[in-house]
């Protein structure tokens, strides 16, 4: 009777201790919103050309975990946002620890989601929206039509879902 107790108890505790442990087993998982929900979050969403890399930021500067540069963009086409001609941005990795992501590289294109982190504006280089732009893929060019409808970015920002 003691044994079948014993066992119990481990197995019992052996699952509470999975309980915690289980977000920690998978930490480099994307989770993607969808495009409506995140057109609403970002502060602004444009079409740009890198004009600019500013790796040099001050260990004080890097504000949040995860700040690796800034980003100048020469801004070709806006749909949310500043409508300024350039606008100066801060790379951050989402998930420090997990690789993947990619870097800007001047004079590349790029579709870009930004977000107001601490009062700055950041884009994430990796699982977000954020992406090159010559990598253009049935789902981006999906997604552009989407950011060309009136009636998209209209149910975006009235509709929270």
């Amino acid at each position: 009777m003691r044994s079948v107790k014993n066992k119990i108890t481990v197995a019992g505790s052996a699952y509470v201790l999975s309980l915690f442990l289980a977000p920690a087993a998978f930490p480099c998982e994307c989770y993607i919103r969808k495009h409506r929900t995140d057109f609403r979050r970002a502060k602004a969403v444009f079409l740009g050309q890198v004009i600019g890399i500013d790796r040099g930021i001050d260990r004080t500067e890097r504000f949040s975990e995860g700040i690796i540069y800034s980003a100048k963009f020469k801004v070709e086409r806006a749909w949310k946002g500043s409508r300024k001609s350039e606008v100066a941005v801060f790379a951050r990795i989402y998930l420090v620890n997990c690789g993947g992501g990619f870097d800007f590289q001047p004079g590349e294109r790029y579709l870009v989601y930004v977000f107001n982190d601490e009062n700055k504006l950041v884009t994430y280089t990796e699982c977000s929206r954020t992406r090159p732009y010559s990598r253009s893929s049935v789902e981006t060019d999906k997604e552009l039509k989407q950011l060309d409808s009136f009636w998209f970015r209209l149910f975006s920002r009235a509709i929270p879902f």
